[in-house]
């Protein structure tokens, strides 16, 4: 039998010179991977810097920089700059004078939402995403918290306010007129109880242009709503106390605006060629108070001084009335007849010049309550000023109630990007 034969297999030694060249290569490929990452690593930082400075930087960092926050809620500048867009309509011209009523609108919308999570009423994400395809607004936080808010509010005045608002109360017939001085007032008395027509002599003398054109009728009112129809702050307190058929005393407005004042002009100097009239002037709320005022001038008050202190035209604190030389070609005026054709002399001071077309502060509201009724059905629009007054209380008490943290980290740069990317 034949013995088996053993293979020695030869292992394969590479020459020196192979290994030599071998080391080469190795070295050769490490070296040019190693360049090859330096590169790489190079480009990656050249656009990481770039990325860095050209959109971190400018763009990603101030969109998602915390505007403001309400209770721990917080809004960042992309929130805000999509508010900015819903309210401004597009119309990128309004963009600066909405940054503050827009921070307010967020502030005052979660508030709203928060407080009324607390009594138990909400919305749901389909009612807010129906309402939005609805009106066709672009869908994003901003204004499906806008939408909510509206929701919530109408669910408040029905389920909340609604209920706290009778449908009958006790409501009395009111008759007004707004009269310049207190002198008319009392001679409109008179007449009132000579007899005359309060509708008719409203109609005639009322500076209220609302309540001349309905012969002083403000018709059937509850108490709460009384000065708010009127714009005022001074009649309510008369009408609530008042019985059928009764007549206010003298109720003094500083505040209500007319179309009506009276002039007083004092002539410093005259030139007659070129014509020109070097003259001061003060603006007053009635022919009763300028008249006073001439006296007060007749006796030795300064002109200039009164004029600072009581003129309602605009900067006559600083230049005490005075308005230098004039002449006819400046514009028309109420007091260019004294002036200029009158025969007024150096020195001369006016009687009172009534000017229609001049709307000054001040006056007196005469009020009566024709009739009273205990329990008589509210109009709709006078529920719906009853319901808007509570809600309104309402707001004012969760927006002042120092328990709310609210915090607004507007400056002035974060306004200047809102406005360049908003519109």
């Amino acid at each position: 039998m034949a013995k088996n034969r053993k293979i020695t297999r030869h292992k394969y030694e590479p020459s020196r010179r192979q290994l030599s060249h071998a080391n080469q290569q190795k070295r050769r490929r490490r070296f040019i991977l190693g360049i090859g990452s330096v590169i790489i690593a190079a480009v990656l930082v050249l656009v990481g810097v770039g990325v860095y400075s050209q959109w971190y930087l400018p763009v990603y960092k101030p969109l998602h920089q915390t505007v403001l926050e309400v209770n721990g809620e917080k809004f960042n500048m992309d929130y805000f700059i999509k508010a900015l867009n819903h309210y401004s309509g597009g119309q990128a011209d309004f963009i600066s004078f909405l940054i503050d009523p827009v921070a307010n609108n967020i502030q005052q919308g979660t508030l709203i939402r928060q407080e009324a999570l607390a009594l138990g009423y909400s919305v749901s994400n389909n009612e807010i995403k129906d309402k939005l395809a609805e009106s066709g607004i672009a869908d994003n936080k901003a204004t499906r918290d806008i939408i909510e808010t509206q929701l919530v509010i109408d669910r408040l005045f029905d389920e909340y306010f609604g209920p706290q608002v009778p449908e009958a109360m006790l409501q009395k017939d009111i008759l007004v007129m707004f009269l310049e001085s207190q002198s008319q007032l009392e001679e409109v008395r008179q007449r009132l109880a000579a007899g005359d027509d309060f509708a008719e002599l409203a109609a005639a003398l009322s500076l209220d242009e609302a309540t001349a054109e309905d012969g002083g009728e403000l018709g059937w009112l509850p108490d709460g709503i009384i000065d708010s129809v009127l714009n005022t702050e001074v009649i309510e307190d008369f009408v609530s106390s008042a019985t059928a058929g009764e007549l206010s005393p003298p109720l003094y407005d500083e505040a209500r605006t007319k179309e009506l004042g009276y002039w007083l002009v004092s002539i410093i100097e005259k030139h007659d060629d070129p014509e020109e009239v070097h003259i001061q002037v003060m603006l007053l709320g009635s022919e009763e108070e300028t008249l006073e005022v001439r006296a007060r001038v007749e006796t030795g008050e300064n002109f200039g001084d009164l004029a600072a202190e009581l003129s309602q035209l605009p900067g006559a604190a600083d230049d005490m009335g005075d308005l230098g030389f004039i002449t006819r070609e400046v514009g028309e005026s109420a007091f260019n007849e004294f002036v200029f054709d009158s025969g007024a002399a150096s020195g001369n001071l006016s009687q009172p010049i009534a000017d229609e077309d001049q709307p000054t502060q001040g006056g007196y509201w005469l009020v009566k309550v024709r009739d009273v009724e205990d329990n008589r059905q509210l109009s709709e629009e006078n529920r719906e000023l009853l319901l808007n007054k509570a809600f309104q209380e309402w707001l004012e008490a969760i927006t002042s109630d120092p328990a709310n943290q609210v915090t607004v980290y507007l400056d002035e740069e974060m306004r200047a990007f809102a406005i360049a990317e908003a519109g």
